[in-house]
């Protein structure tokens, strides 16, 4: 009996000197709680910056206006108007996002200008908010009557009509124009179309009515686009030649390339146009990166 209590009291020993060291660690622990408490009361607290909100925009522009990159994103929630008198210009490495079927336009009736200032390694960037991939997520670029607009190293993705010139010669130089159902839409437009890419356009590459139109298309990246790399339709004569000498198509076969084109050899007595692709570019004379973003130097 007395071994039996030895061990009882031993085994209670264990117990308290266990209990103990329990005790011990909660008292710690709660110090280290308290400790903390006071330190995250007594400090400011380091707050990670939340996402940049965006400057959204909508309706009419009366008056000289520059979109900066330091104010991106720029967020469509409306149609914008460029009005008489106004230019609106948008610098290198802007993003123009639209967050449904708008469009941007100069006006209509009374004109204003667009000038799209990229740069090589900061292109202008148009597309849909989404960020998804997918055409006609907004409507288009249009340019009417604006003898002051311009194009320069700009990416437009995602719309109905990527840029739309009526009654405008404005020059797209050094641009991608991609995954649009029409890329460039010529209406008594005859603008210089020059060291840019047009490609993945389900509907036209480059769309022409070609009783006053007649875009001269040089030193381009124009294929992979499902229907036609170039379409023209015509209301009548005279007979209109398109050129569209020194662009790169996607193969060297002459075949293929005349299948890639909808002119006056496929429908003769309705269409008045044809277009004119000799000589070829060996090869592809302009790149881009996968987003569309310019990356490497242009030809001309």
């Amino acid at each position: 009996m007395s071994e039996l209590a030895g061990v009882r009291r031993l085994r209670a020993c264990d117990d308290v000197r266990f209990c103990g060291r329990c005790a011990c660690r909660r008292v710690v622990w709660l110090c280290a709680v308290l400790m903390c408490t006071v330190l995250l009361c007594s400090v400011p607290l380091l707050v990670l910056p939340g996402p940049a909100s965006a400057d959204e925009v909508s309706g009419g522009i009366t008056k000289d206006t520059s979109w900066t990159s330091a104010q991106n994103p720029w967020l469509v929630t409306g149609n914008v108007t460029v009005k008489s008198g106004a230019t609106l210009t948008i610098e290198s490495g802007v993003e123009v996002l639209f967050d449904d079927n708008w469009y941007l336009w100069t006006d209509p009736t009374t004109g204003g200008a667009i000038v799209v200032e990229g740069a090589i390694w900061d292109s202008v960037v148009f597309r849909a908010a989404s960020g998804l991939p997918g055409e006609g997520q907004w409507r288009e670029i249009g340019i009417f009557d604006s003898p002051g607009t311009s194009f320069d190293y700009c990416v437009v993705m995602h719309a109905t009509t990527g840029i739309k010139l009526s009654d405008s010669d404005s020059p797209i130089t050094h641009c991608a124009v991609r995954h649009c159902q029409t890329g460039i839409w010529c209406l008594r437009a005859s603008p210089i179309i020059q060291s840019s890419w047009v490609t993945d356009c389900s509907s036209s590459g480059i769309f022409c009515k070609t009783r006053a139109s007649s875009p001269v298309i040089h030193d381009c990246n124009l294929y992979d686009n499902p229907a036609y790399n170039i379409r023209l339709r015509s209301y009548g004569p005279p007979l209109v030649t398109i050129d569209a000498e020194d662009n790169w198509w996607g193969t060297a076969d002459q075949a293929e390339i005349e299948a890639s084109i909808y002119d006056s050899n496929d429908a003769p007595g309705a269409i008045y146009g044809t277009v004119d692709f000799n000589p070829l570019r060996p090869g592809t004379p302009v790149e881009a990166h996968t987003w569309g973003y310019i990356k490497a130097l242009f030809m001309n």
